[in-house]
């Protein structure tokens, strides 16, 4: 079971998908993390073909174009943790992001 499960809705933005995965990857500090991308049906499976190429990142590609909100709550379905984030495509994280959060949660379950 993943501490964490991280949902990235994308469409056709594959230069920054791959600059936040990169980062995801780059900072996850043995992390047991789930990292979900949702392909939001971008055209060429350009979005589902960069996040492959992602060691242990999932990949959902909607077969139609469905939406940003629509795309989080297909993530949503196969997300293992109890403690879900989701992450814009264009965004970047950097040490320790994820580590207060969690303790936090861990902390104060309620």
């Amino acid at each position: 079971m993943p501490d964490l499960s991280i949902i990235i809705p994308s469409y056709r933005r594959v230069d920054l998908l791959a600059a936040c995965l990169r980062s995801i990857i780059d900072h996850a500090e043995r992390a047991n993390l789930q990292i979900i991308v949702v392909d939001d049906a971008s055209p060429g499976h350009v979005v589902f073909n960069t996040a492959r190429s992602f060691p242990g990142v999932e990949v959902i590609r909607l077969t139609e174009r469905a939406g940003f909100c629509a795309a989080i709550n297909v993530g949503l379905s196969y997300a293992e943790a109890s403690i879900v984030q989701v992450l814009n495509d264009d965004a970047e994280v950097t040490a320790g992001w994820f580590q207060a959060p969690l303790q936090r949660f861990r902390d104060n379950p309620q």
